[in-house]
């Protein structure tokens, strides 16, 4: 039987595994440098469904064993702030392992002194407080020691980067591939001696994906079986915003000749990229290793604006023009901080809904969890008062950090047919630390409070209200280095993502609460719209 694809994720990086793990190595110029290259997996990790380091989440294998169709293949050079630390911190840290050295009962008193001499030697100095941070993000990234220090290196250069990452990609491109695993010789003499039960769907495949150029190669790939990938881009610092601003604009002008073409873009990431404000991202631990605090929450700067118009090809007086300026690049809001989001709509999405004709530029939120609140402008009060704490939460259960979306990013979602894609991630969804919930528990709390906020929305009428299930995806983050929610780590989850979902929304349908949730379709139609067919259908309005 050929394979069915039956899942779209609006958001992931099924090429990242593989570029990351090789292109610093003397794998780069060897023929496994491609996306199909199986980086060996900890399977017990993946079983467990432990945050994503040291185990592949989407890569084509995982998609092709697991009935993946359309991917937004996410393209993303490292942000150097992950490896410059958070400052005095990183000093911080690694003394306290001096503490820790005197505590392990293991250690006779003579290895003690060995370790708390070569610790000692390490935290004694910048250099050393450098090196020894290079190493612990190599073991915690799961990262090639190379690929650290190239990232952290003066060669390394944003635009350069994604130009290779995006030929990497491309590099096999309609290319029917079989695919081959990779690892240390350890790692492979164990996979061959005790291979895991789940180790032939997450390591053996051979298939074919596209880069799409429009909607129509998305269709024709899926009629044959294969993946179709669509190209987007994770954050403007890609562009090179942090050494090379002036050059901005002619570096969009590159992007937008570029065949299959870039997508949307995710404007804003995890650090300043001089454009526009960010949203808080990081929960308190992760400031060990990254300082994200630079203009976090800032507004648009003259020549975000200037970058954020060229991509939407809008003139000054945001008139698509799109002879002269190019085609379109859509803009995903995820990690703009509510500051951002505000203007964005102010100045230039709800303008051109009242333009003649209508301009409708698509709102799209491609991997997020929703926060409960109702309006933007109380995410940032909300943000200035508390500063958004782990734990922060308006409704209980969800997370109202404002990197979630609001009520009023819902309601332009659904006036401009926009997109909203469900994030995978414990913490996006609202997860606390050391708290138990189930997947779906996560999941289904995120969506039937969502529609609720959208139910009780006094800006949109009823007709726009039932909208809300055409607008709702799956946005995974895999290969994000998320912490996934238990039970679905890896696209062979989707499955049983779709299955749980027809079962809670049966339930919703026995108690007799549909109508409550806006439901006028069966479940399972309900459920197919989520996995794949809202997605096809905004591909088919926009991606011409």
């Amino acid at each position: 039987m050929s394979r069915q694809p039956r899942y779209a994720d609006l958001h992931c990086h099924p090429h990242g595994k593989a570029f990351n793990f090789l292109r610093n190595t003397s794998q780069r110029n060897s023929p496994r440098y491609h996306p199909w290259t199986v980086i060996l997996s900890n399977w017990e990790h993946q079983r467990k469904g432990r945050r994503a380091f040291s185990y592949a989440q989407c890569d084509p294998v995982k998609l092709w064993n697991g009935g993946g169709a359309v991917l937004f293949a996410s393209l993303y050079p490292f942000e150097k702030g992950f490896f410059r630390g958070g400052g005095k911190v990183d000093g911080l840290l690694l003394r306290r392992l001096l503490h820790w050295a005197d505590r392990l009962p293991l250690l006779g008193s003579a290895a003690q002194v060995q370790l708390r001499m070569l610790l000692q030697r390490l935290v004694s100095s910048e250099e050393g407080i450098s090196s020894a941070k290079d190493y612990l993000q190599s073991l915690l990234m799961r990262m090639p020691l190379e690929r650290v220090e190239f990232i952290q290196s003066a060669a390394y250069d944003y635009f350069k980067e994604l130009e290779e990452e995006y030929r990497f990609l491309l590099s096999r491109s309609g290319l029917t591939t079989k695919a081959e695993v990779y690892g240390t010789w350890l790692q492979r003499l164990r996979w061959r001696l005790f291979p895991h039960r789940n180790a032939r769907d997450s390591t053996q495949a051979t298939g074919t994906y596209v880069v799409a150029k429009n909607a129509q190669d998305v269709h024709q790939a899926l009629q044959r079986g294969h993946l179709a990938f669509v190209v987007t881009i994770e954050g403007m610092h890609a562009l090179g915003t942090d050494t090379h601003l002036p050059e901005l604009m002619r570096r969009i002008e590159a992007i937008k000749q570029w065949s299959p073409p870039v997508f949307f873009i995710t404007f804003a990431h995890h650090f300043d990229n001089q454009l526009c404000g960010h949203a808080h991202s990081f929960p308190q631990e992760g400031t060990l290793f990254a300082n994200q605090r630079q203009n976090m929450q800032a507004p648009f700067s003259e020549i975000g604006w200037a970058a954020l118009r060229y991509l939407l090809s809008l003139d000054n007086q945001n008139r698509k023009n799109e002879a002269a300026l190019g085609r379109r690049i859509f803009i995903d809001i995820k990690h703009m901080g509510a500051t951002a989001r505000r203007q964005y709509y102010d100045q230039i999405v709800r303008p051109a809904l009242h333009q003649q004709p209508p301009d409708v530029i698509p709102v799209i939120a491609s991997h997020v969890g929703y926060s409960g609140v109702k309006t933007l402008k109380e995410q940032e009060e909300n943000f200035r008062r508390s500063g958004e704490p782990d734990d922060y939460q308006v409704i209980p259960g969800l997370n109202a950090w404002n990197i979630n979306v609001c009520d009023e990013d819902v309601e332009l979602i659904i006036k401009t047919g926009g997109l909203l894609g469900l994030c995978l991630d414990q913490r996006i969804l609202g997860q606390k630390k050391k708290e138990q919930r189930s997947g779906i528990e996560l999941v289904w709390h995120n969506i039937s409070r969502l529609v609720e906020g959208v139910k009780n929305h006094p800006n949109l009428s009823q007709a726009e209200k039932h909208r809300i299930w055409d607008c709702l995806c799956i946005g995974s983050d895999f290969e994000g280095y998320i912490d996934p929610a238990d039970d679905f780590a890896t696209a062979l989850a989707f499955e049983q993502l779709e299955q749980e979902l027809v079962h809670r929304i049966r339930a919703v349908e026995v108690q007799g609460l549909a109508a409550s949730l806006l439901l006028t379709d069966a479940a399972e139609v309900v459920v197919r719209k989520i996995c794949l067919e809202n997605v096809l259908r905004f591909l088919q309005r926009n991606f011409i």
